[in-house]
């Protein structure tokens, strides 16, 4: 099986009501592409790339 691709996302808003994540306003996750892509489109959420 191959490894679940990880991307950083800094939340926008709360996610531990929204996607039940234990993460503050302004912190930053490694997440699935999937979970990240879902919390991005939804706007709570902006990827994280490096400078």
């Amino acid at each position: 099986m191959a490894p679940v691709k990880k991307v950083k996302v800094k939340f926008l808003v709360s996610p531990t009501g929204l996607y039940g994540l234990g993460y503050n306003v302004g912190d930053v996750a490694s997440l699935s592409k999937t979970q990240a892509n879902t919390i991005v489109e939804n706007k709570h959420g902006v990827f994280v790339t490096k400078k």
